[in-house]
């Protein structure tokens, strides 16, 4: 999610215009002694986000603005100083954020779980991206998405350790009607330590069992899988991507047609049977356990922590 505020600085007097009601990710300035100028921030949700802060106007100081990922739910951004220690600091700025960190190192060749229960196959099917297929703008990049078919009642699992940054779960299920999209849905999305995100999506309204903010590991549970439609069959809907594109000048300029995707997507490798293979749509598979893979990102706390509660 994006969205744009801008501020306006004049001397003493402070004052801040918002173009979004409940915007994620605030900044904030105040005014010290020595007439020099702190800027924070404030964020509602977990997880990293990428912010850009760049000046309008600018006097009695100089400064490049601010390119740089946010943690936390808050901090301090920067410091501006007075150019002349006897004159106050006039400025005007606009900022603009997204969720992620640009272009991430991380391996192409990780192994994760499947997000499925134990007891029993689920075929999987690749999905289609809904903007190329109905509005003709180019797929992002590396486009990949799974849609795991499921039991009603089902219950998917955590693949790869991370930490919650976003619990969607008040959705009701469209059981009258035979759907092919639909936005709103209920998911969980985590946030690997490489920089990765990965989306759960297709739960019952209530029912998932994380919360914003928790750190989880692979096979916690995360919630109960509901029926997509009026068809009764349940959807698990699974999707790795990272940030790879920060430039908000073209966010005004987005249509259904020309939309620039922010995001790329993953192709990752998971345990099966045949060991760690990429899925093949149309095949089913089976969830394998793997203490090793389970354990692979745990901290030496974490690890110690296990071993006193054994």
């Amino acid at each position: 999610m994006i969205i744009k505020t801008q501020i306006i600085i004049i001397i003493l007097f402070i004052s801040q215009f918002s173009f979004a009601q409940n915007n994620i990710l605030r900044v904030t300035s105040q005014r010290n002694n020595d007439k020099s100028l702190t800027f924070s921030f404030n964020k509602k949700e977990h997880g990293s986000f990428f912010l850009s802060l760049w000046f309008t106007e600018l006097s009695n100081s100089h400064s490049r603005g601010y390119n740089n990922v946010v943690k936390g739910l808050n901090g301090r951004l920067f410091t501006l100083k007075p150019d002349d220690e006897n004159q106050g600091i006039g400025c005007s700025y606009r900022t603009w954020y997204i969720r992620g960190v640009p272009n991430p190192k991380f391996d192409a060749n990780y192994t994760y779980l499947l997000p499925l229960g134990g007891t029993q196959s689920a075929v999987m099917r690749t999905m289609t991206n809904v903007n190329s297929m109905y509005f003709g703008s180019a797929k992002p990049k590396g486009w990949n998405a799974y849609l795991f078919y499921v039991n009603v009642g089902d219950t998917a699992f955590v693949s790869r350790k991370g930490i919650v940054v976003k619990v969607t779960n008040n959705y009701p299920n469209d059981t009258l009607n035979i759907i092919s999209y639909q936005s709103k849905v209920n998911q969980v999305l985590i946030e690997h330590t490489d920089g990765t995100l990965a989306s759960y999506k297709g739960f019952a309204q209530n029912s998932i069992m994380v919360e914003e903010g928790q750190t989880v590991f692979p096979r916690t549970p995360l919630g109960i899988i509901s029926a997509y439609d009026n068809r009764g069959q349940g959807q698990l809907r699974f999707s790795v991507y990272y940030l790879n594109y920060t430039n908000p000048e073209t966010e005004n300029n987005n249509t259904f047609k020309n939309k620039i995707s922010y995001y790329a997507y993953i192709e990752p490798y998971f345990l099966t049977k045949n060991g760690s293979v990429k899925l093949e749509s149309g095949e089913s598979y089976k969830t394998v356990i793997s203490k090793e893979i389970i354990f692979q990102e745990f901290t030496k706390r974490e690890l110690k922590k296990l071993r006193k509660k054994k």
